[in-house]
């Protein structure tokens, strides 16, 4: 009788939560709504701030209206700039509003509206683009060179060239001409790019810049040209040869990319790991497997076990799962292995974090446990509910926290009256949070 009572005011009370949490809720979106029509411009500007964070789509009518009629530039940039983070594509008409008369438009304004509409991959307002490549405002003109490259019309060819030519053109803004001619693959640049690179007395951003478009357009004939970077002792210059290379059929650059990866300077070793992340590389598996275990920068390692993630073979699952599964390997390369496992084999990953999570040490150092949780929180897949119903169970809150998170995640019903049971009464006030929210997203 006792307990009938007690599982009756569980429920009233997780009614009653519901109830006041829904209303709160609705509360707040009106408010907010209002403050985004009516509203001064600080307190429009604060409300963005706030959708940014939440990522709420609800308001994205109201925003566009405000787009449409306001004359505020600052709250007008504000509004494309949370349109172009979350990919809203409503906004469209209004900034094309915008970009149409974009001789009355402050810089930061249109450059936004460049950024936003070209991030939509906008079609026709290439002719727009080219003009304001023209433009005094160096992040508008900055931001539609990026747009022409982006277009991937060809016809944009020539209006590049004659920028690119032009002596009253800014020398400053002419580096990133030679990118947008890579982006637009251009063949007919490959030549002029290719003496930029093989030239020593080209100051090096051109040269940078144009052996990153050399490798985005992937004509072979520019293959010798990059790979003499590496006679070089500019480092900078031969990470990107190196990102260049990436571009090519691996068996014409593998030796080269292997030799990078001996590199004294990081950045180099990086890019070769980066460029090496392809399912046929197992020949540089070995060298791959050094890096990520003993390459003196942090960097390298995580860029070693993500090329490791990348290629094809039984050898390459069996590396990762021997690091996740060494405890005296840093955990944040144990974190990446397991990340990578998933990706590949998630019986296996899982057989590895129940060894982790078995281990007798875990009530000694929280660490490892928790970052299986981290991981396994984050990730989609069939099998998942039991080991969040372990993770339920365990004393550690964050690991609660990550059960509850996972379960979320994958909708595992099965949990569901487990995690209406934590919103009240467990001890730790943010698991109770993580349970509310997890009720209120499953419609629970």
């Amino acid at each position: 009788m006792a307990r009938s009572v007690r599982g009756t005011l569980v429920c009233l009370l997780l009614c009653l939560t519901g109830l006041l949490m829904a209303e709160e809720s609705s509360e707040t979106a009106e408010m907010w709504r209002r403050t985004i029509l009516y509203g001064i411009d600080s307190q429009i500007l604060e409300i963005i701030g706030k959708l940014k964070a939440s990522a709420d789509p609800s308001f994205t009518a109201d925003l566009v209206t405000v787009l449409k009629e306001s004359r505020v530039n600052a709250v007008r940039k504000a509004i494309l700039e949370l349109f172009r983070e979350q990919n809203v594509k409503e906004g469209e008409s209004a900034a094309r509003g915008i970009l149409e008369g974009w001789q009355d438009v402050q810089g930061d304004l249109l450059a936004q509206t460049v950024i936003y509409l070209d991030g939509l991959g906008a079609v026709g307002l290439e002719d727009t683009y080219a003009e304001l490549m023209k433009n005094t405002d160096s992040s508008v003109s900055s931001s539609a060179i990026r747009a022409v490259g982006r277009s991937k019309n060809p016809k944009l060819v020539k209006v590049l060239f004659d920028r690119l030519d032009d002596p009253e053109f800014p020398e400053a803004r002419k580096p990133e001409i030679l990118l947008a001619l890579g982006d637009l693959g251009s063949k007919e640049a490959v030549e002029r790019l290719m003496k930029l690179v093989e030239s020593r007395d080209t100051e090096k951003v051109w040269r940078m810049y144009a052996a990153d478009s050399l490798g985005k357009i992937g004509d072979d004939k520019a293959l010798p040209v990059l790979k003499g970077v590496f006679d070089e002792e500019d480092a900078l210059l031969k990470a990107y040869a190196a990102t260049a290379l990436s571009h090519f059929n691996l068996p014409d650059v593998l030796d080269v990319l292997l030799q990078c990866l001996k590199e004294e300077n990081w950045k180099v070793r990086v890019q070769a790991a980066k460029a090496l992340a392809q399912p046929g590389a197992a020949k540089a598996l070995p060298m791959l497997e050094f890096k990520a275990e003993f390459d003196p920068e942090k960097t390298v390692k995580t860029e070693a076990i993500r090329a490791i993630t990348e290629i094809d073979g039984g050898d390459a699952e069996a590396f990762l799962s021997g690091l996740v599964r060494n405890a005296k390997a840093p955990l944040e390369n144990r974190e990446n292995a397991l990340r990578g496992l998933w990706k590949r084999n998630p019986t296996l990953t899982l057989d590895d974090a129940k060894e982790i999570l078995a281990d007798k040490s875990v009530g000694l150092d929280l660490k490892p446990a928790q970052m299986v949780g981290r991981v396994l929180s984050q990730v989609d897949g069939n099998g998942l509910e039991g080991i969040y119903a372990a993770f339920l169970d365990m004393k550690d809150p964050a690991m609660r926290a990550y059960g509850i998170r996972g379960a979320l995640r994958n909708r595992n019903d099965g949990l569901k009256e487990r995690i209406k049971a934590l919103s009240t009464a467990d001890a730790d006030s943010a698991v109770r949070v993580e349970a509310l929210r997890c009720i209120k997203k499953l419609g629970w």
